[in-house]
């Protein structure tokens, strides 16, 4: 059996890509780059959040924290331009320590001009807290602007450490899947070989618009490989019956990537392996 080249090794496959809209490009892109064809099937999508006051308390009152805490680059975003509408200076976040999760968050942060005090290395809350638990005094003020469905990790952890965390919805994570009858319909057809989860709330989002339409949805997927960018994601999708091939490291979009090529490596071995065993005990 003849190997794929490295930019084809995913050729032949279909990946479901189950991240919102205006995030699935970069995604599709590095799967399409590996020969893959691609799927997006938007699951969820960011709005504004429905109530701002807490925000906008907050964001009045910058100066009486210590800390600032963003994890996400949608994070980065709606906060940010939330204080460009108020018109609130950069120069109020100067005696605040800045810290974001992983190197996009940071990068995403700096592209507004503000420096970046602490970068966790490892892509999750439980990190943080760890990277941060030295760092805190107790009734240190901290600043937490966050998606509505982020996991708690983060306040509980620094509240216990004797920390003042107050938290903003900066945006709110809804129910989307205009697609979903044409997504089922391709699953259903076995046109897709892998579904790809890189959040909590995608998984949930996908098991919710699909277990509507049948509920034993679970068993079209029998057949299909499901990639998760981290263990939070993959143990969130084995809770849903959701049966998890492969989980990346690190949890990243090219770690999905990696994680992708190394599921089909395996099978062309065991194919290939099979071929050889077969041909080698054929009556000659």
């Amino acid at each position: 059996m003849k190997r794929l080249t490295p930019t084809g090794v995913l050729q032949g496959w279909t990946v479901l890509v189950t991240r919102a809209k205006s995030q699935a490009s970069e995604l599709s892109q590095l799967f399409q780059e590996m020969g893959a064809k691609v799927r997006e099937f938007p699951v969820i999508r960011f709005d504004p959040p429905t109530n701002r006051v807490v925000l906008d308390q907050a964001l009045s009152m910058l100066s009486s924290f210590q800390w600032l805490i963003l994890t996400s680059v949608n994070g980065v975003a709606a906060f940010f331009d939330r204080m460009q509408e108020k018109q609130i200076a950069l120069a109020d976040l100067e005696k605040l320590k800045v810290v974001a999760i992983g190197p996009k968050t940071a990068k995403a942060i700096e592209s507004y001009g503000v420096a970046v005090d602490y970068v966790s290395p490892n892509f999750h809350a439980e990190g943080l807290v760890e990277m941060l638990r030295p760092l805190v005094q107790p009734n240190d003020r901290i600043l937490y602007p966050r998606a509505n469905l982020a996991r708690n990790v983060i306040p509980e952890s620094l509240r216990e450490l004797g920390c003042q965390v107050e938290l903003i919805d900066t945006y709110e994570t809804v129910l989307d899947g205009e697609n979903r009858q044409e997504i089922w319909e391709a699953l259903q057809q076995g046109e897709i070989q892998v579904i790809s989860f890189t959040s909590s709330s995608t998984v949930r989002s996908f098991h919710r618009l699909l277990i509507e339409l049948d509920a034993n949805y679970q068993f079209i997927l029998k057949q299909v490989r499901i990639v998760c960018i981290g263990p939070i994601t993959a143990n969130t999708a084995r809770e849903l019956g959701l049966p998890v091939t492969e989980i990346a490291d690190p949890y990243t979009l090219q770690g999905m990537i990696e994680a992708v090529i190394r599921l089909r490596t395996k099978e062309n071995e065991r194919d290939e392996k099979r071929l050889y065993t077969s041909s080698s005990t054929t009556p000659k």
